[in-house]
């Protein structure tokens, strides 16, 4: 089975077309919505850790997506170049299970704009890839971004388990939610990682993973996958079957679901309703189960924010 080459958008064939910044005052940020702590601590950058696996080396892969809204960054500008210019660090320490240091890595990265870039990259973000062989195991991933030019620090932490996909015939990566997924004329593939896997407004959403078959000859499986909310209700599923090759099989689910979330939304969305009323703190999860065992072979955890709730929290104080 030939499986077309994916081509990452993000951060493959269009990098640096999407590394774009934003400009915002952390102090003056806090200052602003300090009622809102756990919004605001949480929503500073995203990060998606995903584990794949390299059937060449027979290694598990780390692939470590990070999104920063550029109006968490403050541009400073240079009266020399007439220029709007970032400088941030982003350090990664991981692990293990007893708590022995195992990677650490410091990435600096700089952009520089002038007035017109600057007017379309204060809308968007910038994003990271990196990536690290692992091995099987549990880890604790630390992800700090120091901006240089205000002195703030921002820092999140992920749990991850590297299972050993060696020890089963049949194993998945995690899923890797996707915003676009485009079919190129010559059979290449583009896909946009959805970092902040934040589905709010969404009409569909796309699911990229990867199957392992450690046979040596074709095998069909077959498998359910279940969409439900935090009260653990089904809101979508359906059945999933796979003929799969021997070594790796690229999936990708196209999940339509603007009908089944009107539900949830309330009649006029405010941030009391989406903060404070814990019976509405709504997010959602993907499982896929085996049918023939009923295990979960995978899972993952989708965010459910109103786009203006974060668009508030950005709010931009003017560029030094």
């Amino acid at each position: 089975m030939n499986h077309p080459k994916v081509l990452f958008v993000i951060l493959v064939i269009s990098f640096a077309f999407l590394s774009v910044f934003y400009s915002c005052s952390a102090q003056q940020q806090q200052k602003g919505f300090s009622m809102y702590p756990e919004i605001t601590n949480r929503d500073k950058f995203f990060v998606d850790p995903l584990i794949f696996y390299e059937v060449d080396s027979l290694k598990a892969r780390l692939d470590l997506y990070i999104e920063v809204p550029n109006d968490n960054i403050i541009f400073k500008k240079d009266i020399n170049d007439e220029k709007y210019k970032s400088n941030i660090s982003l350090i990664i320490n991981i692990k293990n299970s007893v708590n022995e240091n195992i990677l650490t890595k410091t990435y600096n990265e700089y952009s520089a704009y002038n007035d017109k870039e600057m007017i379309k990259k204060s809308k968007e973000s910038r994003y990271f890839f990196y990536n690290y062989f692992v091995e099987p195991g549990n880890y604790k991933i630390d992800i700090i971004i120091k901006d240089n030019n205000s002195k703030g620090e921002f820092k999140k932490s992920a749990d991850l388990s590297v299972k050993d996909f060696n020890a089963q015939e049949i194993s998945f990566s995690n899923l890797m939610i996707l915003s676009k997924y485009k079919i190129n004329e010559d059979g290449t593939k583009e896909i946009t990682p959805l970092i902040n896997n934040n589905i709010f407004g969404l009409k569909e959403f796309f699911v990229f993973f990867e199957i392992y078959n450690k046979n040596n000859d074709d095998i069909t499986k077959e498998y359910i996958y279940k969409l439900k909310d935090n009260k653990d209700n089904i809101v979508k599923e359906d059945d999933l079957t796979y003929k799969l090759s021997p070594n790796k099989n690229q999936n990708v689910e196209n999940i339509f679901l603007l009908k089944e979330l009107k539900k949830y939304l309330p009649e006029e969305p405010d941030f009391d309703f989406f903060l404070y009323d814990n019976d509405q703190n709504i997010f959602f999860k993907i499982e896929i189960i085996d049918k023939s065992n009923n295990d979960l072979v995978a899972t993952k955890k989708l965010a459910f924010v109103p786009k203006r709730l974060i668009s508030e929290m950005h709010k931009k104080p003017p560029m030094r």
